[in-house]
This record gives C-alpha cells, sequence and structure tokens, in this order.
C-alpha cells in the first residue's frame, strides 16, 4: 500500500468564478481520474479540498457497487436517462462488487482475519480489496467519459496514461497498491476497451429507435383509449 489515504481536489471551489483551462486528452481523463477517487472519498476539509479515500473495505466495495449501478440506470455524471441499459455490464458489476463487500462483511472473514494474523488468511482479503479498487480506477473514467463526450473518448481513448498526468498524478500514485499501476499498464487503453465501446454507438441506436417506435405508438394509443 502507497502513502496515506488523503488527497487534495483539483476542483476550483471560489463561488462565481471563472479559471480557463486548456482541455487536453490528458486533461480530460485526468478529470473523470478524480472523479472516481472521489466517488470513493469522504470530504475532510472543504476550504482545502481535503478528501480521504474511505478506508473500510467492505464500505468502498458498497460505494464502488453503488457507483456501478448508477452509471447503468444512466444516474451518474453525464448520464442519458433515455438510454438507460447500454451500460448493461455495469448491471453486473454492481452485483459483483456487492458480493465483494458481503465477503468482506462476513463472519468468517473478519474473525480470521482478526485473530489469525498469517498471510493465507490476510492476503484474500488484501487482493480482493486490491482488484476491486484499480478495476473501478480503470473502468469508471471510461465510461464518464464516453457519457460526456463519446467523439472525445474517441479522440483521446489512447492518450490516457497514469504516468502522463500533470495535475493528479500524484493523488492517484499515494492510492493503496498504486505499485501495481506498471502491470496494469497505467490504466491504458486496451483491446478490450476499443472492441467494447466500439460496440455502443450500434447499441445506442437500438435504445433511440426503440424511443422512436415508443413516441409514434402514443397517438394510437390515445386514439385507441377514445374510441374503447
Amino acid at each position: 500500500m502507497t502513502g496515506s489515504l488523503e488527497w487534495q481536489s483539483n476542483t476550483n471551489t471560489t463561488e462565481n468564478s471563472c479559471k480557463e483551462v486548456q482541455c487536453d486528452c490528458s486533461t480530460f481523463w485526468e478529470i473523470y481520474q478524480q472523479q472516481a477517487i472521489m466517488r470513493l472519498s469522504n470530504l475532510q476539509d472543504q476550504k482545502t479540498n481535503t478528501y480521504k479515500l474511505e478506508p473500510g473495505y467492505e464500505a468502498r466495495a458498497r460505494r464502488i457497487a453503488s457507483v456501478y449501478a448508477k452509471i447503468y440506470l444512466e444516474q451518474e455524471i453525464s448520464g442519458n436517462k433515455q438510454l438507460k441499459g447500454r451500460y448493461y455490464w455495469m448491471g453486473l458489476g454492481a452485483f459483483a462488487s456487492k458480493t465483494v463487500a458481503a465477503v468482506f462483511k462476513h463472519g468468517l472473514t473478519r474473525n480470521g482475519y482478526k485473530w489469525i494474523p498469517l498471510g493465507f488468511v490476510r492476503d484474500p482479503v488484501h487482493s480482493f480489496a486490491k482488484g476491486n479498487l484499480w478495476l473501478f480506477m480503470d473502468i469508471a473514467p471510461w465510461h464518464y467519459g464516453w457519457s460526456a463526450s463519446s467523439f472525445s473518448f474517441n479522440q483521446c481513448k489512447v492518450q490516457r496514461n497514469v504516468s502522463n498526468y500533470r495535475h493528479i498524478k500524484k493523488e492517484v500514485m499515494n492510492l493503496p497498491w498504486s505499485n501495481c499501476l506498471p502491470v496494469i499498464s497505467n490504466l491504458q487503453c486496451t483491446n478490450e476497451i476499443m472492441i467494447g465501446f466500439a460496440k455502443l454507438p450500434a447499441i445506442e441506436q437500438v435504445f433511440k429507435q426503440s424511443l422512436a417506435e415508443q413516441k409514434n405508438l402514443k397517438p394510437l394509443q390515445k386514439i385507441f383509449f377514445y374510441i374503447f
């Protein structure tokens, strides 16, 4: 694990103020990376914009499950309720993270961790927490980015790389188990991301066609109502 769990947001907190920012591709991803970290953090000091990552493994897993569910339900930032269901895999992710939380809560896990200070008992607990955290840090910003702008997503997808961050690199590196980043290619775009998100336009078109058909049916439904 790395450093403390505290970090400072780069968000401008001065009311009624503007700050000019050049949003290149790296900044685009940093914005949504920071959003992901904020979802798992507790505000410590509003004046200094200081947050602290939720230390509890179970609580953190439940937050992750909540965010996955909100992405699925289009209730997260830039969500589009007319496209609810396009990220159907995130609904499955919500159940998966909730299951991880249940593992942390289970008496055998709690009591075993507390009373048996051996690696074969404790290491799997940390491994679950590590995977749960970094999968979220990887996947959530991809969805935030697409929801905000599929055009910007496609322009910037190959430029996501934690090692090139300029604004929140220190904060990301201060997260627990950040030494795993080289192993997961510094959250760069993978073939799976390329293939998966390339299917989204077709998926979204299905939802849009369905909405159009529903709108076309409404006048007929009114006629049917008046006749009968």
